[in-house]
């Protein structure tokens, strides 16, 4: 079935096409409940519980559908965790479709990182829509970690909801490798004085794989504080629109907002889509929005082939020069790691 999802908050002139994006779906009537682990070593600093939704939900992605449940999990007021909390979610031969959504509360001056683990254990077609919300209160840190490590052949949808409060922060790390199609929304309130949120996003399109990513981030009082943040590499006929959007709106003096996306094309069957936009009502701010795309650079293939490194190795290093900016923002070690091997892996 055909869907037009993904809008952006501001529409462009339709010839550039990237305003929404046209998708065929087959989005499953009747699945199976897929397998999930949830590993945290501190489980007294949190309250968890699964809700039974079975209500039609519509995310700011455009998908309305039937959520089977919903996972809470709250952090409670003052607990900071020392380790990670683990969300994994296994895909399998049966349970190949997945409509989950996960709503996280951080309490007044909690600290807290979450990683959602979504792990293919079948060749077969996945459908995966991930709807995650997030409250983070005066005062609180949650740091997110989101991995899809799923094949080739998937569809994989992630819309993000963020309220942040006074003198909060959260911070969002996407590492969206794998897929056919790949649709993301990632939409932020920065509520009150001196909140604050951070996306790193790294993706890798090939193998003719659709990625549409429609960010926004909406900055309502004094000295809130936005960087997001994209790095891609596109190859083998795969399709990309880049989306994102801040907006001061007034009353959000001494604010500051970033949004830059750096995308390396490595060959000529590529099409590649960027549109930054900054939107203001307010006088006192600073805001900033580039894109970045191009080719490997044949002076520095050239220097590190001639140091006696092959093609494919340079390639790697000028790629992994290109990532490393967002991979040293992951704080746990063990994912980095993880994320640099399915690279190597992808590239």
């Amino acid at each position: 079935m055909k869907y037009i999802l993904n809008e952006t908050p501001v529409k462009t002139t339709n010839g550039f096409m990237i305003n929404n994006i046209s998708v065929d779906l087959d989005i499953p009537t009747f699945y199976k409940l897929n397998i999930i682990n949830i590993n945290c070593n501190e489980m007294d600093k949190l309250d968890i519980s699964i809700d039974k939704v079975n209500k039609i939900e519509t995310s700011r992605i455009g998908l309305e559908d039937t959520l089977d449940y919903r996972l809470n999990i709250k952090v409670k007021k003052y607990e900071e965790l020392n380790d990670p909390c683990i969300i994994e979610y296994h895909f399998t031969n049966e349970a190949n479709k997945l409509f989950n959504n996960i709503n996280i509360v951080s309490e007044e001056s909690s600290k807290a990182k979450f990683i959602i683990k979504y792990v293919s254990e079948t060749e077969n077609r996945i459908f995966n829509y991930l709807k995650q919300t997030n409250v983070v209160n005066k005062n609180a840190l949650l740091d997110i970690s989101i991995i899809s490590n799923i094949n080739e052949e998937s569809d994989n949808l992630v819309a993000i909801e963020n309220i942040v409060e006074e003198s909060a922060f959260i911070n969002h790390n996407f590492y969206d490798l794998k897929g056919k199609t790949r649709i993301s929304n990632y939409y932020t309130e920065l509520k009150d004085i001196s909140s604050e949120n951070s996306l790193n996003n790294i993706y890798i399109g090939k193998s003719n794989s659709i990625i549409d990513m429609n960010y926004l981030t909406n900055l309502n009082k004094p000295k809130n504080t936005t960087n997001m943040i994209t790095y891609g590499i596109l190859k083998d006929n795969a399709i990309k629109n880049y989306k994102s959007t801040i907006d001061f709106k007034s009353g959000c003096a001494k604010s500051n907002g970033k949004e830059f996306e750096n995308v390396l094309l490595l060959d000529d069957t590529v099409v590649s889509k960027s549109l930054p936009m900054l939107l203001c009502t307010e006088e006192d701010v600073s805001g900033s929005h580039s894109v970045s795309s191009g080719k490997v650079d044949n002076n520095q293939l050239f220097y590190l082939m001639s140091r006696g490194l092959s093609k494919k190795e340079a390639t790697k290093l000028i790629i992994f020069s290109k990532f490393n900016s967002l991979l040293n923002k992951e704080t746990n070690e063990e994912l980095r790691n993880e994320i640099i091997d399915l690279i190597e892996k992808e590239i």
